[in-house]
This record gives structure tokens, C-alpha cells and sequence, in this order.
């Protein structure tokens, strides 16, 4: 039975550089790859660092790393589904054979020799791509992000986890310092690719798998690309043909800094967009909301960064999905307390209505209090009661007080700010 080693045996082990002693790095097959390291010492057996299942070792020397193989990957008895063929696929068919090279190229991360081969093409090659508005812009960009998850940069990442130095290879590298530099060198080479594009005049905020480029870089976090398609492609926010929208996707993989690249950038946009977020999620069924996103990930950075820029509304479809009886039993309505406590914590009680919490109440819930506060404005209204005691009556509002009841004659008035009440 294998014994995973310490990181000092390891590193003691490695350092002496024994030539009797030798490794192996053995790799599972199936659709996800598993690496497993293996060190024999003198006398003592195979002993694996990582990894596990059922695993054919192979022997190698301390100056090349062995082969990676894995045993037959066993088979289904089920009846295989025949593939249909895909809009994509066939859209993918109507390529020359020179772009097609050009796809399969991408696909495995030779984005320098896709540059090289968009400069050689003659313009009547590119012209196709032009008619078919692509630019293999959004694929340069999935490949970049991808490329650090090929076998030798995951080799370097699973030995870093035992070891603090690799003298085998002749290299003091860590596995934050191999992956860094590769993501920038993708990046680099993408960025490349896109300045290449955009001299011949192509589509650089193509599509990939409904995708627009702006949006994958948007979540992969490649902030110069975004930078470089914001300011000087100029590209747009919001694409007809793509699904979601850069700002919905830097919040879903935690992209902070390229939120706050596009909030700063682009801040008129990025406002109406997410506005637009809730109407275009009703009519195609797909709920790609920022702020649905921002609380069923309690994410207290990118409130922050939507609150600075009072972009982050509650809509009385999500409160619902927060509060309706199936729901509540999950306690789902704890995520967006559980924000609301990290973005404002000197309030103590975030359940009831404060003006620092006006954005989290449902829609209903604004524009009844926002009307609430124009009638109380208006100069034909008698003071009876100060405004002061009106706020300590209004902290009684719950969350929902107005939206979970049917008021459809009561809306507020077209000079009625929604934030009216927050100006004071």
C-alpha cells in the first residue's frame, strides 16, 4: 500500500539528488486527468506524494520525468446517445480549411502561431471571416485561460504542494511563480492577437459557446484584455447574441478587479445594463441578475463596488425567491442578511428598513417609501408629526411590508426619484 510522503521527506529526498533513486509522475486518464506522484527510495519501495485509483507506474530517471499513462478506461454498457449535430458545430464546418486550422490551433493554446497565420492570410481569406463576423477573439481568450491547466504547468502545481524547491530540474520554481507566468504570457499573446485583429479590421467581441469576448475576459480575469477591448475596440457592454454580460461574469467567478475596471470605465452603461438584467431574465427565462448572483454568493466585495456606484438593486422578483415558503426553509433569506451585515456593520439590526439599507428592499417596497416621503414633502402637507418621527416609523417597515401585499394603484409619481428618500 503506497504511503503519501511528508513535504520534508520529500524535500530531503530531493535535495540529495541520489541517482539511485528515481521518480514517477503518472496521470489518470477519463475526462478529468488526475496527476500522482510516485518516489522510490533506496531499498524502501514506491511511495506516492499524491494522487490515488488505479494507477500503472512507470520508472524514470531523475533528469526526465517518466511517461503518463493510466489503465483502459472502462466502458458504459449502456446504449450510446448518437451526437446531433450543433448550430456551433456546423457554423464551425463553413470554415476554409485555413480557419479551421486556425480553430484547432487555438483549441490547443498556440495563440503566436494563430497571430502568425492571421498576417500571412491574404484579404480575401480574411474577408470570409469578416462576412461570418468572426475573429477567433473569444476562443484566444478561453484558450489563455486554459493553457495553465496543461500537464506540465498541473505537474508544477501538485509538486508544489509537497515540495519547496524542485534541484531536479535545475530550477527554483513554485507552482504560483509556473502558473503566473504562463497566465501572463497567454495573456500577452492575446493581447497580441486581438491588436491583430482589430488592424484588419475583424470582429474582435466575437462569440464563443454563446460567449462574447468581452464577457470571457470579464471572467477569467484577464483585466489588460478587458482594458484593451473597452477603450480602444470600444467594445459594447450588452451583445444581442451572447448570454449575460461582462458584469455578471466578473461577479461570478469573483473577478473584483475587472468589476472595478468596468464600473470606472464604463459607469452610465454598466448601470443600464444591469437595470436591463431583470426584464431580459423574464422574457428568455434565464437569470443572469448581478444582484441575485451578489447574494446567493454573499459576495461583500462586489456589493461594495455596485453600492459605490448605486448599482445594486433588489427586485421584487428576487425578494420573493428569497422568501417564499420553500425557500425560507433553505434560509435563503440568510445570504442576503449575511451581506447586508459585512457591507453595513455598524447597523445591528439589518432586517427592518434604515437609509443605508434602502437598496435592499424590494422594488414595491422603494416606491411605496419613496412616496410615503414625497407626501410628506409637499408644501400643502401639514407638519403634524416631524419628519424625524416619520424615519422612526419607517424603521418599522420589514423587508416585504409592501411587496408581499397588492397595491397596483399605488406607484410612484414620474417626479419621484427612486432614491428621493436617501438625498433626504
Amino acid at each position: 500500500m503506497a504511503i503519501p510522503l511528508t513535504c520534508a521527506e520529500a524535500t530531503s529526498y530531493l535535495a540529495g539528488r541520489a541517482a539511485a533513486h528515481t521518480i514517477a509522475i503518472v496521470m489518470s486518464g477519463g475526462r478529468r486527468s488526475r496527476f500522482a506522484i510516485w518516489v522510490k527510495f533506496g531499498g524502501v519501495g514506491w511511495r506516492r506524494v499524491e494522487g490515488g485509483g488505479r494507477w500503472r507506474v512507470e520508472r524514470a530517471s531523475t533528469t526526465q520525468i517518466g511517461t503518463m499513462t493510466s489503465l483502459p478506461q472502462r466502458r458504459s454498457s449502456r446504449r450510446q446517445t448518437p451526437i446531433k449535430s450543433t448550430d456551433a458545430l456546423s457554423h464551425w464546418r463553413r470554415l476554409s480549411s485555413l480557419w479551421r486550422q486556425q480553430f484547432i490551433d487555438l483549441g490547443h493554446g498556440r495563440i503566436s502561431r494563430c497571430t502568425r497565420r492571421l498576417v500571412d492570410a491574404t484579404d480575401s481569406q480574411r474577408q470570409e471571416l469578416r462576412e461570418m463576423e468572426l475573429s477567433f477573439v473569444a476562443l484566444a481568450i478561453t484558450s489563455g485561460a486554459s493553457s495553465t491547466l496543461y500537464p506540465q504547468y498541473l505537474l508544477m502545481n501538485v509538486l508544489s504542494d509537497y515540495l519547496v524547491a524542485i534541484p531536479f530540474l535545475g530550477v527554483n520554481y513554485t507552482a504560483a511563480s509556473v502558473s503566473g507566468r504562463a497566465r501572463i504570457q497567454k495573456e500577452q499573446d492575446a493581447k497580441q492577437y486581438i491588436t491583430t485583429a482589430m488592424r484588419f479590421d475583424l470582429d474582435v467581441n466575437d462569440d464563443h459557446n454563446e460567449e462574447s469576448a468581452i464577457n470571457l475576459a470579464a471572467y477569467h480575469g484577464f483585466t489588460e484584455i478587458l482594458i484593451q477591448l473597452l477603450d480602444e475596440a470600444n467594445c459594447s457592454l450588452r451583445k444581442i447574441t451572447s448570454r449575460g454580460n461582462p458584469i455578471f461574469s466578473a461577479i461570478r467567478n469573483g473577478q473584483h478587479n475587472a468589476l472595478e475596471i468596468i464600473m470606472s470605465k464604463r459607469t452610465t452603461e454598466a448601470i443600464q445594463v444591469i437595470n436591463q438584467e431583470e426584464d431580459i431574465a423574464q422574457r428568455t427565462r434565464k437569470y443572469l441578475v448581478s444582484a441575485q448572483e451578489v447574494v446567493m454568493k454573499v459576495d461583500v466585495r462586489s456589493a461594495e463596488i455596485l453600492l459605490s456606484y448605486s448599482a445594486i438593486s433588489i427586485s421584487d422578483r428576487l425578494a420573493m425567491c428569497l422568501y417564499e415558503p420553500f425557500n425560507a426553509k433553505l434560509r435563503y433569506y440568510r445570504k442576503l442578511e449575511n451581506l447586508l451585515t459585512h457591507v453595513h456593520p455598524m447597523i445591528n439590526n439589518v432586517k427592518h428598513w434604515r437609509k443605508e439599507l434602502h437598496w435592499s428592499f424590494p422594488t414595491t417596497d422603494k416606491e411605496t417609501i419613496n412616496w410615503l416621503w414625497y407626501v410628506l414633502q409637499r408644501s400643502d402637507n401639514e407638519k403634524v408629526i416631524p419628519i424625524e418621527m416619520w424615519l422612526r416609523v419607517f424603521s418599522y417597515f420589514g423587508r416585504g411590508w409592501f411587496a408581499f401585499r397588492r397595491y397596483d394603484g399605488l406607484r410612484s409619481d414620474s417626479d419621484v426619484s427612486e432614491h428621493n428618500i436617501i438625498q433626504g
